[in-house]
């Protein structure tokens, strides 16, 4: 399975301080989003429609690794959380 990367996706603001909002220059309706802590372990999993925010107040601070998914292409990024 070949994946691409999404065309410009942006996630905001980084760092955060617990909203997460994700912007494409492409129409994507629905996100698969999974985000993974320093040591790789899941600490969450969610499917959400792309012009809702992401609420990640309830996670430590710490750096994470962000994978988002949208019509099989994916993105993967750092996001600091504040």
């Amino acid at each position: 399975l070949m994946e691409t990367a999404l065309a410009e996706m942006s996630v905001y603001p980084n760092p955060t301080n617990g909203l997460l909002y994700f912007t494409s220059n492409e129409d994507i309706e629905a996100l698969s989003i999974t985000i993974y802590n320093s040591n790789g372990q899941l600490v969450l999993s969610k499917l959400q429609q792309s012009e809702e925010a992401l609420d990640i107040s309830k996670l430590p601070q710490a750096m994470y690794f962000i994978e988002v998914r949208a019509k099989g292409s994916v993105q993967r990024m750092r996001i600091l959380k504040q």
